[in-house]
């Protein structure tokens, strides 16, 4: 889990591959700086689904600011075809 301090914004959690490794295939997880091998498996396809369910796992435990937040509600007013302007009525 990502731990900020005010003013920051938490890192991005993102994978990289998958990628051949001794006959398997593995991926490589990215979070801000810190990057971290996944065990090989022995798919392309299964490589990817087991770093697509470990970066579901960490994004919903990744802090949101409240301006994304705010951003993510707008998207939502949005995407329904309300105004932007009315979302950051509501919001306040």
């Amino acid at each position: 889990m990502t731990t900020t301090t005010t003013g920051t914004k938490p890192a991005e959690i993102r994978y990289l591959g998958p990628y051949s490794f001794r006959g398997q295939y593995r991926c490589q997880m990215v979070n801000g700086q810190r990057r971290s091998w996944l065990t090989p498996e022995a798919t392309p396809e299964r490589a990817e689904r087991v770093a697509q369910q470990l970066l579901a796992e960490l994004t919903a435990r990744q802090p949101m600011t409240v301006g994304q937040a705010l951003d993510s509600y707008e998207g939502i007013y949005d995407s329904q075809g309300k105004q932007a302007a009315q979302c950051h009525h509501d919001a306040i």
